[in-house]
């Protein structure tokens, strides 16, 4: 039986132009799939878009208003300290 294994001499442009080659038909197909399912099923997508910008849009509305909540609270706080020296040490205006 014979045992010899062929070897695959190549060099480094040689294997990064094969990476590239092969990505690129991976990206080709993935493509050419995506577009043929989108034409099979026009309103699955315009469905599933529409549901993905609505929970987007809900999360990032949400935290706006957190940061507003948020800066809402230290400045009751803020406002509470100030009424609080203001009846402590009186209206002090610097002449």
């Amino acid at each position: 039986m014979n045992t010899e294994h062929k070897k695959l001499n190549a060099t480094t442009k040689q294997a990064a132009v094969l990476i590239a080659w092969y990505h690129w038909c991976i990206t080709k197909n993935t493509a050419k799939v995506i577009n043929n399912a989108v034409h099979k099923l026009p309103w699955l997508f315009i469905v599933v878009t529409i549901v993905i910008s609505f929970i987007v849009s809900f999360v990032f509305i949400s935290k706006a208003r957190a940061e507003r909540d948020s800066y809402n609270q230290k400045l009751v706080h803020t406002t509470q300290q100030l009424d609080s020296y203001v009846a402590a040490y009186g209206n002090i205006k610097s002449k």
